[in-house]
């Protein structure tokens, strides 16, 4: 079953499609933009194929009881950390619930099913017997502490988002003494938890588990990457089983980094350094089977696509619209999403884009 999804939101505009008055725009930032600006004006600035606009998704508020707060421009709270999901039929809206000082709790949400809001405002997560918890996509990953001062014991679990508003029971997936770098990432085969119980430092290699949640055909299996103290893959944020790739973000590098699962190394460039392939925030990616890799991101402008070769050589990047870390990426359509207010409630609007 074919997941989307996408973290937080912040809201924006589309992209022009005069490219005369984009260039206008550009050479009107302020000096500290200018580096910026001259990137974005050697790239090709793509005319959004605008298919379809919905102007309130669902017909109506996704938050009736108004648990999202909204600002004197009728900006919603950024701290309520909005994700929408989409999986067939189904949208959910979820965001986090806050409890005076204690800070995050848990989450509420709505679902929609056929562009029709059928559960709104629903409690569906308390966080209160966990360690940490992370929600990603239709996953919610959690962590729990099951040991003592004398015998620590970690244990991680998943539940499922199901369409109407609740999470599955949970399936526990390891126990283990010490956990590092537990996450969910994507795949070439979908969702998989990765952690690792140790790190690195000492044996200069970090070995992972990967457990595949979407692809009943793989096995639970361990990859181990040379660690280094300046470089190398800090945070594992896609693989790429059909190629024997993992691909991340460095301690320093805010560009993306590969390394061969056959040999734990990282792919140098002519200088003997490792190749980073500079994109920005990450919103999406995928591969295909001959290892070419799609890339969506965030600037502090624009929302760019970037397609990389197995070694990390630019094929194409273009921008696609303004930055929003809220789209939603399908096989030839992507969904971009916006928070409005509609009749003084929180309203989603939402733009599809054909690919």
């Amino acid at each position: 079953m074919k997941k989307l999804v996408i973290c937080s939101i912040l809201l924006s505009i589309f992209v022009s499609g005069c490219q005369e008055s984009k260039y206008d725009a550009i050479e009107e930032l302020n000096e500290s933009e200018n580096i910026e600006a001259q990137v974005v004006s050697s790239m090709n600035i793509a005319t959004p194929n605008v298919v379809e606009e919905v102007a309130a998704f669902g017909g109506d508020t996704f938050d009736p009881k108004l648990q999202i707060q909204l600002n004197d421009d009728g900006f919603f709270d950024r701290n309520s950390n909005l994700s929408i999901i989409e999986e067939d039929d189904v949208t959910f809206v979820v965001w986090t619930t806050k409890n005076g000082f204690l800070g995050t709790t848990g989450l509420h949400g709505s679902v929609a099913t056929n562009e029709n809001w059928e559960v709104t405002n629903k409690a569906l997560f308390d966080n209160n017997d966990y360690l940490s918890w992370k929600l990603e996509g239709t996953h919610l990953l959690v962590l729990k502490d099951t040991g003592s001062w004398s015998q620590p014991q970690r244990e991680i679990s998943i539940r499922q988002l199901t369409r109407d508003g609740t999470f599955s029971e949970e399936v526990v997936l390891a126990s283990i003494p010490i956990v590092y770098n537990l996450d969910i990432i994507p795949s070439s085969h979908g969702k998989a938890v990765i952690y690792s119980s140790n790190s690195g430092v000492e044996t200069k290699e970090i070995t992972y588990n990967v457990i595949p949640i979407e692809d009943d055909t793989l096995e639970k299996q361990s990859i181990s990457i040379k660690y280094f103290p300046e470089g190398g893959i800090e945070k594992p944020s896609y693989i790429d089983f059909a190629n024997n790739k993992l691909y991340g973000f460095g301690k320093k590098s805010t560009g993306l980094l590969q390394v061969s699962l056959d040999s734990g190394e990282p792919l140098y460039d002519e200088s003997k350094k490792e190749k980073v392939a500079e994109v920005g925030e990450l919103v999406h990616m995928s591969s295909n089977e001959i290892g070419e890799i799609e890339v969506f991101s965030n600037d502090s402008l624009y929302l760019h696509k970037h397609v990389f070769d197995k070694n990390l050589n630019v094929l194409s990047e273009e921008i696609i619209a303004s930055r929003n870390e809220h789209v939603t990426v399908h096989d030839n359509m992507l969904h971009y999403w916006e928070v409005i207010t509609h009749d003084h409630q929180p309203t989603l609007h939402l733009t599809k884009i054909q690919r």
